[in-house]
């Protein structure tokens, strides 16, 4: 399945709740061009989430960001970075499905689990696999 934008996105957790789109964007931009910026909030509270994406205009300076910025200590926090996995495409609101991806410690294999949304929240569905 071909897609028809390329985006080198990355992934960042471990956020302070203080940080927004714009000091997430300072700390990237020594990398290179930065096409987006964005922390995630809660809908109901508008509170920081915890985690952001920061979307590169190159894969170089994606990865040059990866490597410089993870682990590294942002308003007070050491934030994880890497690189995001794509949600395909499915539109805001919980339209069209989605899938988990978890990596098996003991195997190192990859499992995705289907996913389900309830009452606006997403989680996978157990399909007798023993966690």
């Amino acid at each position: 399945m071909a897609s028809a934008e390329i985006e080198y996105r990355c992934f960042v957790g471990g956020l302070a709740w203080a940080t927004d789109n714009d000091a997430l964007e300072k700390a990237f931009s020594p990398y290179g061009e930065i096409v987006e910026s964005k922390v995630i909030n809660d809908r109901e509270t508008g509170r920081s989430r915890g985690f952001g994406f920061v979307t590169f205009a190159t894969e170089q300076a994606m990865r040059d960001a990866i490597e410089g910025m993870n682990g590294q200590n942002l308003d007070g926090r050491n934030i994880t970075v890497n690189e995001a996995q794509s949600r395909g495409r499915g539109g805001g609101g919980g339209g069209g499905p989605w899938l988990w991806r978890w990596v098996d410690p003991a195997t190192q294999g990859e499992v995705v689990l289907p996913t389900a949304e309830a009452g606006g929240v997403k989680f996978a569905l157990n399909l007798g696999f023993s966690w």
